[in-house]
This record gives structure tokens, sequence and C-alpha cells, in this order.
């Protein structure tokens, strides 16, 4: 299965990769529909513009998102092209990526936003869960879906290799994490993940440890 992920799927990457990965010309947010009521964002998975400051692409996002959707049915929303803003950066009244996910999750009943960001390989983690700090500012109280996600990425990665707002914390209000729980009031975890293991020939363990985490969330959520 995995070989076909590796061969097929991450194949897709190439969607976003033009043109150095500036993407599409038209630089606009798309949503690939779904029926989980957990949503995957990813951003940054083409170029963006950060204080006037162009950012490289977290690359393979776009990839893992599209894999999740293809598994788990859970809608995604991803960047298609620059568009001269940073979705979780630039304010929301001039970011037509928030204003998108916002409607989307209103219509659609979304439960649970996990957004996937890259990190460099410099830190000494895998993965970060960001959550707003240990206050745990973008979780609306509820605590259920970190506790699953946290749980099998320390199972699949270990322990040692996940932080817990440990290099991030996606407080600034306008993070999508934070702009989302503010007002949707539905738990979100930006979810920042090392290069070396997002790369398709190591990233095995990490997309078994979200798919599982996911799907039992889906089943938690589908018993009500």
């Amino acid at each position: 299965m995995y070989n076909y992920i590796v061969n097929k799927l991450y194949q897709s990457e190439e969607d976003v990769s033009e043109n150095k990965h500036y993407g599409n010309s038209k630089g606009e947010p798309i949503i690939l529909d779904g029926w989980s009521k957990v949503m995957i964002s990813a951003p940054h998975c083409v170029k963006h513009l950060r204080e006037d400051d162009i950012k490289g692409a977290d690359i393979f996002t776009y990839a893992i998102g599209v894999y999740i959707n293809k598994a788990l049915g859970c809608p995604f929303i991803y960047q298609n092209g620059y568009d001269g803003t940073d979705g979780n950066y630039t304010e929301s009244r001039h970011s037509a990526y928030k204003q998108m996910l916002l409607r989307y999750i209103i219509k659609n009943d979304i439960r649970l936003l996990i957004d996937i960001h890259g990190m460099s390989n410099k830190y000494n983690k895998l993965v970060d869960i960001c959550t707003g700090g240990l206050e745990r500012e973008t979780l609306c109280n509820k605590t259920f879906e970190l506790d699953i996600l946290k749980y099998n990425l320390e199972k699949y990665l270990g322990a040692e290799n996940i932080g817990d707002n440990s290099i991030f914390d996606c407080k600034n209000p306008n993070t999508i994490s934070n702009y989302i729980s503010a007002n949707c009031n539905i738990p979100c975890i930006q979810l920042e993940i090392a290069l070396k293991i997002r790369e398709p020939n190591n990233s095995e363990e990490l997309l078994n440890s979200i798919i599982n985490s996911i799907a039992q969330i889906n089943y938690m959520n589908n018993k009500e």
C-alpha cells in the first residue's frame, strides 16, 4: 500500500510545484470536498508573502493533504498558487483563504481542523503540535482529539520526537488555527512537520499516525 502512495499519490505534488512552487497563476484557495467532520488545511504548499518577504513552500504538505482526503474523506483546503498573501498570517479581511475556510466549516458542520505546515530539520523534533500554547487556546476546552493525535504520533514516531507547543504555538490571532477556533468554536491544531518526515521515502509512519488518529476521531463522531 505504501509503495502505491510513494509511486502514485506523491506525484500529485506536481500540481503545486510548477513554476518553482509558485503554483497556479490564479493563486486561489481550493477545497477538495469530503464527508468527514475533520478538515485538513495546507496554506503553505506554495510560496507566500509575509511582511514583504517571499517565503518558500512547505513541500509535500499538499501531497499529504490529498492522501488524507482520498483515504478518509476529509475535506481539504489548500492554496493553489502565489497570491501575495499568507493564509496563516494575513488578516482575515484580506485573506480569501480564511474566508473560504470559515464559510465551509460553518456550512458543513466541521468539528476539527488540522492545519498542516512544514518546519525545518534544524529543530530536535519531527512534529510540533501547536494549540495556542500550554493554555491550549485553540482547542475550545476540548482535548479528546488532541489526546488521540498525540498518542498516535508518539506511538509511531517516538515520544521524544513530538513537541507540544515547544517550537511554535500559533498564538497570533491571524494564524488559521487561532482564527477558526475563535470564530467557529471548534478545536484547531496546527501541525508543524519536519521536512525529513514529510519526504515520501520517510513519511510512512507519519501518515500511519495521522490516518489512525483521524479514523478514530471519525468513528467517535459517527457514534453520536
